[in-house]
């Protein structure tokens, strides 16, 4: 069960970044959409589960390149948990496109 509920995430990370790729950030209702998924990307910042963290650095790092002045809000949510993220010494490999972020 917790494996699909792992796959569930990372297969929703990945269709953000699929419908971002498409123009959805052209979207006006995308937008309003990001203001409704920043705690569940802080929950997945937060996780303990290397690839679902991998992915949403991924996702957050494509997010800001893609959609740029108009996720600055978004991603300034998502900033504190980035930061922990980095400071974390054992974890600093896993998360490196949060660095770049």
């Amino acid at each position: 069960m917790m494996i699909f509920r792992m796959q569930m995430r990372i297969d929703a990370l990945q269709t953000l970044r699929s419908l971002l790729l498409a123009g959805a950030g052209n979207y006006e209702e995308m937008q309003n959409a990001l203001r409704t998924l920043h705690v569940p990307f802080q929950v997945s910042l937060k996780d303990l589960r290397s690839q679902v963290v991998r992915e949403a650095c991924i996702t957050v790092a494509y997010m800001s390149q893609h959609l740029g002045h108009r996720a600055d809000r978004f991603l300034e949510t998502l900033l504190q948990p980035i930061i922990n993220l980095v400071s974390m010494q054992p974890l600093r490999i896993r998360n490196r496109p949060c660095r770049f972020f």
